[in-house]
């Protein structure tokens, strides 16, 4: 009787046949050959998730170990900073606003801490916070006060993105044989020291530390500033930050942390760009500085054991060089091991393409909540500033006149591609609901291109949203809101709110920004304001703009070839927004924009849409998506329809019979 062994797993066997012959399983029956698919699969299925949950685990725990390290590390560099900062000649601000700096420091808020520093004696003057002096501040001083915050929030958001881009090339200058090298090197050290000497101490040549000192640093510089930055990055934009452990571990006794689906979302995106990643190649050298000098220890202690004739280390007086020689050791081959992270981790996969799609958003986003934080600020009182709730009613003419020039001042600090694109953000901003709870499940959808047969949208109407277009300052909102406190709206210099009016949203009616500087202004800063004033006379400034992902450019044959624009605007992963610009319908050319409705969806821009001219229409007007070989003719052809007003505009003037402290009016934008 013959026995059937080690089968094939092509092959199944049969008791049908005494001799037990294989047969293929081609030949099987198909209940098998589907059985042995799926218990295949389901093994493969097993193995991929095992590794992967072993990748996921192994990646925490090293960069866990390291962030441990850099917080207790920043934490004696932060607490030396304050305390040995006035000796080197660093200002000192006083105990309160030392003590938040050292929190920002412990933090690793480093741009932050050092704007605070650098502006916390123009912030306390503007809030009124200054016990230097009773005088009170002119408007010229207040606007120059002003202009230097905005500028410097300008150029800490830049540098953001910025950071972002170097990141980028220094990671393409990372190699994985430089790191295999040193591994070698450091395992061909450690063979030696082990197999041939015998843990001889005193027996090692220090000219092989020596030439470790040399090699391994430079072959390591970039992969472990890398690494570095990579960790500070996980670091700034997930939730496992240092308020929020508080926060979780101390919740009845510190103000309970929010975090809203869309800041998260958004932080998510930040991070999948490296957005913010700190530039750690100067952090690095000293490391490496350092390591060398650690090396150079260690052929220390060798040629000390061997001179004094301990070559084993056994003698109780040279226990402390024993324990200083393992301790390198171990130091040397966990930065060694560190430097493998940047290449099983996402920022080994960063491109240049990815950080500019939604480079844009992503700055729109981050100084819209560092500006709403300074707006935040000037508008508390003193009183008021622990609970971080905003100036109430009674109207503070003193307050809003600041918050009001602070937005006058960013507008003029903006460029007109800026300009621009914050107002497209907003608008595509209106289509997130803010009073989504952190509880509700889908808070954010998960995003699928809708298809081209059945989008049919209505024009913007601000007045159906109220709690995005007309969100006052003091209504219910504090600092901890997901709300924009930037975009709260601001009431005119009578302490008046101006509702809005009109039936639907246009391309000119786009809001920019609420400033109401002057008794002239009686509604908010426009889009067509922003191209009037910055002499914008083509519409592919518009179309083309820095947060336009893509654009499609539409013509409805049934309606005299009328012109329509859609614009994608990524606000977050999963999450696109498209902005369709009707042409005007009332105009001669048909690819006159400025007076047509403006519409918004969620939703990738499709090939087909229909759009309602009015919010009542019955009728939808049936848009088709140009062919490719036109798109650039069809853009060419778009013009805007300014108001003839605007050309007979007469500018106002200041008040002569007032002087800077007192003057209330300012000049017209």
């Amino acid at each position: 009787m013959r026995l059937m062994t080690n089968v094939s797993p092509r092959y199944a066997s049969t008791d049908d046949d005494a001799s037990h012959t294989a047969i293929p399983m081609e030949a099987a029956p198909p209940a098998i050959r589907v059985v042995d698919a799926a218990a295949s699969f389901i093994q493969r299925s097993y193995t991929v998730r095992f590794l992967r949950t072993l990748y996921m685990l192994l990646t925490v725990c090293v960069s866990g170990v390291f962030a441990s390290a850099f917080l207790v590390i920043n934490m004696f560099y932060s607490i030396a900073l304050i305390v040995l900062g006035p000796v080197f000649g660093a200002p000192w601000l006083g105990v309160d606003h030392e003590l938040v700096i050292l929190g920002m420091l412990l933090r690793m808020e480093f741009r932050r801490a050092e704007f605070y520093r650098t502006h916390a004696e123009a912030l306390d003057k503007l809030a009124g916070n200054d016990t230097t002096t009773t005088t009170k501040l002119t408007k010229r001083e207040i606007d120059a006060l002003l202009q230097e915050i905005v500028q410097a929030q300008n150029d800490a958001v830049q540098e953001q993105i910025e950071s972002g881009e170097k990141i980028i090339e220094t990671k393409d200058t990372m190699s994985l044989s430089s790191v295999v090298v040193a591994t070698v090197f450091f395992c061909a050290y450690c063979l030696y020291f082990w197999h041939d000497k015998g843990h001889s101490y005193g027996d090692v040549n220090s000219k092989y530390l020596d030439g470790l000192a040399i090699v391994l640093p430079m072959l390591l510089q970039e992969e472990m500033a890398t690494g570095l930055s990579q960790v500070l990055l996980w670091y700034k934009w997930t939730p496992f930050s240092v308020d929020a452990l508080i926060a979780s571990t101390f919740g009845p006794i510190v103000r309970r942390h929010q975090f809203r689906s869309f800041e998260s979302q958004i932080n998510k995106q930040c991070l999948s760009v490296g957005v913010g990643a700190p530039d750690m190649t100067g952090f690095t050298a000293f490391i490496t500085s350092l390591w060398t000098l650690f090396f150079l220890i260690q052929g220390y202690i060798v040629e000390r054991l061997g001179k004094d004739g301990d070559a084993r280390g056994e003698l109780p007086r040279h226990a402390w060089l024993i324990n200083t020689y393992w301790c390198i050791l171990y130091y040397s081959g966990a930065l060694i091991l560190f430097c493998y992270l940047p290449f099983v981790c996402h920022i080994s996969q960063l491109k240049k393409k990815d950080l500019e799609s939604v480079a844009a958003t992503c700055r729109t986003y981050i100084f819209l909540k560092r500006m709403g934080k300074t707006q935040s600020y000037l508008l508390r009182d003193k009183q008021q500033q622990e609970q971080d709730i905003l100036l109430p009613s009674p109207y503070d003419e003193d307050a809003y006149y600041m918050a009001r020039h602070l937005r006058y001042q960013t507008l003029m600090k903006m460029t007109a591609d800026d300009a621009i694109s914050f107002a497209l953000y907003v608008v595509a901003l209106s289509t997130y609901n803010f009073e989504r709870t952190n509880d509700e499940p889908n808070a954010l959808p998960n995003m699928q291109p809708t298809t081209s047969d059945r989008l049919t949208l209505s024009p913007l109407v601000k007045k159906n949203n109220p709690s995005f277009w007309a969100r006052r300052i003091g209504d219910h909102h504090n600092a901890t809101d997901a709300f924009p406190a930037f975009l709260l709206r601001l009431p005119k210099l009578d302490g008046t709110y101006v509702d809005s009016t009109e039936d639907h949203m246009t391309l000119f009616s786009m809001p920019v920004m609420d400033t109401y500087t002057t008794h002239h202004v009686t509604e908010t800063i426009t889009l067509e304001d922003v191209l009037i004033e910055r002499n914008i006379s083509n519409p592919n400034e518009i179309f083309n703009c820095s947060i336009v992902q893509n654009k499609k450019i539409y013509i409805a044959p049934k309606c005299n070839h009328l012109v329509c624009v859609g614009l994608e605007v990524k606000l977050m992963k999963k999450y696109t927004v498209s902005i369709f610009i009707m042409a005007d319908q009332s105009a001669d050319d048909a690819a006159s924009f400025g007076l047509g409705p403006v519409y918004v969806a969620v939703c990738e821009t499709p090939s087909v849409v229909r759009l309602r001219p009015t919010v009542d229409s019955p009728d939808t007007v049936e848009f088709k998506e140009v062919v490719d070989e036109h798109q650039l003719r069809a853009f060419a052809s778009c013009t805007f329809k300014f108001d003839d007003k605007h050309a007979q505009l007469k500018f106002a003037c200041k008040d002569t019979d007032e002087t800077d402290a007192g003057a209330a009016d300012e000049p017209a934008l």
